[in-house]
Parts: C-alpha cells; structure tokens; sequence
C-alpha cells in the first residue's frame, strides 16, 4: 500500500485526480495515516473539486472539524526545527485554521499543550495541522504569533517555547535553528530577545519600532557606557531588549569609538554608523533611531546628512544627568526642519566680506552657540591657513542654554535658512563649517542640510597647532551614504 500511496500522494501535489480506490482507502484511514500524508491528503486534496467531494463524505472527523479543514484559508506557520538526522537546522509547518467551532489537531501528543498555552491567549478555538512529529514546543511561540498578530510572520521567524504566564523559555538547538530562519531571509526572534510573549507583541507589533543606540567618542568604559544607556532607555516605549538590537546591529547598541584623532578614525565613525543603517534598514522598515552621541558637534552633523529626512529619528540632548529628545525627523516635522524662516527670531547672525579684497569662493559657517564663544579661535584659523572665505557668524539669543523644554526643529529651521540664503547669494565653490553647538542642533542641522553643497568641515582639537583641523568633506560623506 505504501508505494501506491506514494503515486497517490504525487497526484495530490500536482493537482491530479488520484484513483478512486486508492483516495478512499486514504481517507478510511485518515487517523492512521501519518502527519505528512495527512497534510497532504487535506491541503492538496481539497483544492482538487472531485477529492474534496470525497472527503466532505468520508473522512472520518466530526462536521464541525471537517467544514473548517476543507473550506477555511491555511496560515502556513513556519517553525525552525532541527533535522534529527543531520543537526542541521531546517523548517517545519503548521497548517493553522483560526476560527474553528471546535479546537483540534492532528497531533495528539500536544493537544493538552495547546489547550493549556495556547488555547487561553486569544479564547477561540483553531485547527493546527502538523506535518511532522517536532522535537520539545518551540511551536508554541510561533503559533501564538500567528494567532495574535499573524501579519509579524512575514517579517520575523519565531522559536519558542512558553509556560502557562506567557513567559518564553529557552529551546534546544537554538543556533541551528537560527540558522534554518537566516536561510529564510528572517531573523530569528527567540527567548533572547524578548523575556515574555506580551512585551514581544508590544514591541514588534508597534507601528513605530525604536531602535536605540549610543555612540561615544570619549574612550568611555563599559560600565559608563552601561549607565548611559540605560538612562537614554529611560526615554523609550517599548523597550527592545538588548539581545534583539544585537541581533539586529551584529554587534551591542552602543560603542566607543575612542578619541578620534586620525582620517581613519572618522571614516570609521561614518562606516559604523552607515553599517547600522543599513543593518536596521534590512529589518525593520517601521524602526525609529533613538540616538545619543557622546562626541563632537562635528560627527553629529555628518550623522545627521548620512541620515536624512526621509526616515525617522529621535536624537537626544544630555544635560544634567538626563537625555532630553529635542530632535525629532518624522515626515511632519522634516519639513519644520527644512521650513523657510523669514524673520528669524532665535538666532543672531552677522555676515562679513572676505578682506583680502579678492572675491572668496569659500563660505565659513562659524555656530558659535556655547557658553565659550569660538568666534576667534575660528577667525585666527582662516587668516593663519591664509583661507579665503567670507563668514557667517551664527549665534543663539540662549547662548550656551538653550532651552530644553522644547524640540529644537525652529531652531534648525532659522540657521538653515541663514546658511541656504548666504550660500545661494554668492554662488560659493564650498561651504566651512566650525561647531559651537550641542550635538543634537548640530545633528538636526545635517538632517535639513542634507548634500546640499560641497564643502569641508572641521573639528577643535585643544592640544594641536593649528587647533582646527579638517576631518571631513560633505563629497565624503555622500559616498559614504
């Protein structure tokens, strides 16, 4: 019987009538058969009108199992499982019905699983047909998923088992089956990621997903780096856990660069930021950057054109122990950010002709916005490099306390607007900027400013002579974006 089942079984799948003596010897001895032949004999046969006649008649399960199995859609649940043969990761099936007058499953041996676990979550019975025997119940989890919130199934592949409280539990061949869901083109969520099925479901089924991330400069140690970023999670609802942002980013949410005193220092700094980017683009279409940079203005700004305004971020301020999220680039406030402002009304500004009486082909920016005013130092720079540029010295009516009970996005709107007036009027070759802000202006400010114009920008190095240096061009910057 069994190599005449197998010609059967090969009809089924590619569409064709079977014989009849051969489809009702099946279905007579449907509970008999096992889980493969049973997937087979119900999702193939039922699609071919003269089988399904049949098994409407015949197949031996209640009516009120049998009219949900033959008629209702299938949601396939994928489950990574581990081949026993191999240990090697592969990839299973559920065939699930989610509204059934009755609960049932061709697996026996985990009825009372389901019935406890799974059963209870949403309070309506369903059909699960599986296709093979699975070693332990990593199914659960993502079953539970396709019940709840089936729409993550297409994003995200789920290996879990749960306890009665919703909690996940830790599984056997995790990396095996880790890699099964990368084959799949998935990241594997498990019980590293999330600690219970609820905050699972609150944090991937958000529409806006936040993803944060620290980035330091300061050759700060871990446990600095710790304490900071638990206080920028303070910000953040719903909290990722972090081993789903290591799963996402390869590597933790938050690093220190060291003190970026080299040209390979910086390229570094853009190549990770740009690597996150990508990594969270690859993901999570829905994700937010929650950023905080403990670093220079001037990697802020680049952060900030490398970003762009088409995607959403929060970038945060720290001042007194805090982070304050007074950037936001969302698609209402990316316009704020890039609004024509015609009589600014926070910012002070004065502009000066280059005096060695020959026309400057170069704009300097200074923002001289902090309690030590830069204006100087940056004037010294240009006469001592003997650099030909008119200047646009831009400061803040709050200089060196800007207020933090607001987002920053008018702010950004006037300086922009300054910088695009100045820099359009003369038809500039480049654009200098020198920093005196805090980082999450200067981030803003790249954002709006975005590959506007070519241009160079400097950082402040105390301890050098001459103390401003070059460590970025806006061309760069593009390739690197």
């Amino acid at each position: 019987m069994q190599q005449d089942f197998s010609i059967f079984y090969k009809s089924l799948k590619e569409g064709r009538q079977p014989p009849l003596f051969l489809l009702e010897e099946a279905i007579e001895n449907f509970l008999e058969l096992s889980y493969k032949e049973q997937v087979i004999l119900i999702v193939f046969g039922r699609e071919i009108p003269s089988v399904r006649e049949v098994l409407e008649k015949k197949l031996p399960l209640s009516e009120e199992i049998k009219e949900p199995l033959l008629k209702e859609k299938f949601e396939e649940v994928i489950i990574p499982v581990v081949d026993t043969n191999t240990g090697e990761g592969k990839l299973s099936k559920i065939f699930l019905i989610k509204n059934s007058p009755k609960f049932w499953t061709n697996a026996k041996e985990y009825e009372n699983v389901l019935l406890s676990k799974i059963l209870p979550l949403t309070g309506k019975n369903f059909i699960a047909l599986f296709e093979e025997t699975l070693e332990g119940y990593s199914f659960l989890l993502p079953l539970a998923v396709a019940l709840i919130k089936p729409h993550l199934l297409e994003k995200y592949c789920f290996s879990g088992d749960l306890d009665s409280n919703g909690k996940l539990l830790p599984i056997l061949g995790e990396k095996a089956k880790e890699k099964a869901c990368k084959r799949l083109g998935k990241p594997p969520i498990t019980s590293k990621d999330f600690e219970t099925l609820e905050q699972l479901l609150e944090y991937l089924g958000s529409n806006t997903k936040p993803i944060p991330i620290l980035i330091s400069a300061k050759n700060r140690n871990v446990e600095v780096l710790n304490k900071n970023y638990n206080l920028l999670l303070k910000n953040i609802k719903p909290i990722p856990t972090e081993g789903f942002l290591e799963k996402i980013l390869n590597s933790k949410p938050y690093t220190d660069l060291g003190i970026l005193e080299t040209p390979e220092d910086w390229k570094n700094a853009l190549n990770l930021f740009e690597e996150w980017i990508n990594k969270i683009d690859a993901f999570l279409e829905d994700a937010e950057l929650h950023i905080a940079l403990d670093g220079p203005s001037p990697l802020a700004f680049a952060y900030g054109i490398m970003h762009g305004a088409h995607k959403r971020a929060v970038f945060y301020h720290f001042q007194g122990n805090n982070y304050y999220p007074l950037v936001v680039v969302n698609e209402e406030t990316s316009r704020g950010l890039k609004e024509f402002i015609e009589q600014p009304q926070l910012v002070e500004w004065n502009f000066s002709d280059y005096k060695g009486g020959e026309r400057a082909k170069s704009l300097a920016v200074i923002l001289d916005m902090v309690s030590h005013p830069i204006e100087g130092k940056v004037k010294q720079f240009l006469e001592t490099k003997n650099i030909k540029a008119d200047i646009l010295l831009i400061s803040h009516r709050e200089r060196g306390k800007l207020n933090i009970n607001r987002t920053w996005t008018r702010d950004i709107a006037e300086i922009f607007t300054l910088i695009r007036n100045y820099l359009n009027a003369k038809l500039y070759e480049e654009i200098l900027f020198f920093f005196g802000t805090p980082v999450a202006l200067a981030f803003g400010l790249g954002v709006a400013f975005g590959h506007y114009a070519n241009g160079k920008i400097y950082s402040f190095y105390p301890n050098r002579n001459p103390q401003y240096v070059e460590v970025l061009k806006l061309e760069e910057i593009k390739k690197v974006r």
